[in-house]
């Protein structure tokens, strides 16, 4: 591993299929002043002169479902009327100029950062609180907007997150409903990672260490977008799952302890040791009490063991 030492930060990142159900989370609130400031500098644009820029922004509106985004929610309302409209020269009133905006920036705001960002869900992809959270800037969507008035796909564009497993997770979703071999659960499961690597797009670096709790399995990236080392990875079981987070590797520790957790020492290895001793000598355990002094298994009443802990040396097997 290149590069890896006592201070190499990796970002660090859980993923699971653990589910946040998008479909009734509300989509993100902009602040009208924003609103209004697109319609002051395009007040004289083409934009509102001829039915291309709606047109084009309802066309991409509806690509936001290979995102696993649901277009309903920002369907413009009397589209239909609005392009005919225009299209006989006859100005929009106002009220359905800034419809028109706000649904274009709630479009793009979702894209961008996601929808559960404002949601306030899954707050492991905020926390840890020495870092700065990821907010919405509406400055950011004003731009992408206005980037886009002679043409919204080039606003969606730049809006989409540029992270390749988003990319490429969005493309083999638009071939799977292409051909309609999605059930409504892998949709669902599909959306839901959607999402996340939409959050996590805002974290990612060139060095990243992925553990994907779904497929078990563990990434080091450096730079590139091919993994340095892939590998299987232990986690946790369906009534005992692995935490989701979001954290920094700031050093490596070579053949490290570990100091059994308390629920795996009570549920899991207490019952064994209890029926044999034999379990921790087979598997290196050492018996320590709360000071970090070793004890004797045989002077421990493993009915009533009190405070004491348990730790191997990783470089051991398990049996």
């Amino acid at each position: 591993m290149s590069g890896l030492g006592n201070y190499y930060r990796v970002v660090l990142f859980v993923l699971c299929a653990f589910f946040i159900d998008i479909r009734v989370v509300s989509a993100a609130k902009i602040d009208e002043f924003y609103v209004h400031e697109f319609l002051r500098i395009t007040e004289s644009s083409a934009i509102w002169q001829t039915s291309k820029f709606i047109q084009q922004l309802n066309e991409e509106v509806q690509l936001l479902a290979d995102d696993g985004l649901i277009p309903s929610r920002y369907r413009l309302t009397d589209v239909d009327s609005m392009i005919q409209q225009l299209d006989q020269s006859k100005d929009l009133d106002e009220s359905k100029k800034f419809e028109v905006v706000r649904q274009y920036f709630s479009a793009l705001s979702d894209l961008h950062y996601g929808p559960t960002l404002q949601a306030n869900i899954e707050p492991y992809l905020i926390y840890p609180e020495h870092r700065q959270p990821v907010t919405l800037d509406a400055n950011h969507i004003l731009n992408f907007a206005l980037l886009g008035v002679d043409s919204p796909s080039d606003a969606f564009a730049l809006a989409r997150p540029d992270y390749i497993p988003y990319l490429r997770l969005r493309v083999a979703f638009r071939v799977a409903e292409k051909y309609g071999v999605l059930t409504d659960d892998q949709r669902l499961k599909v959306q839901v990672n959607l999402e996340r690597f939409r959050r996590l797009s805002h974290k990612v670096t060139d060095q990243m260490l992925l553990v994907d709790i779904a497929g078990a399995e563990l990434a080091l990236y450096d730079g590139g977008s091919q993994p340095l080392v892939q590998q299987a990875s232990q986690i946790g079981r369906t009534d005992r799952q692995t935490p989701l987070m979001w954290s920094e590797v700031t050093h490596i520790t070579v053949n490290p302890s570990w100091t059994v957790p308390p629920t795996v020492y009570r549920e899991d290895m207490l019952p064994q040791i209890r029926r044999s001793q034999r379990f921790l000598e087979e598997n290196q355990i050492q018996v320590l009490d709360f000071d970090g002094n070793p004890q004797s298994p045989a002077s421990i009443n493993w009915r009533n063991p009190g405070r004491i802990l348990l730790r191997r040396h990783l470089a051991t097997k398990m049996s």
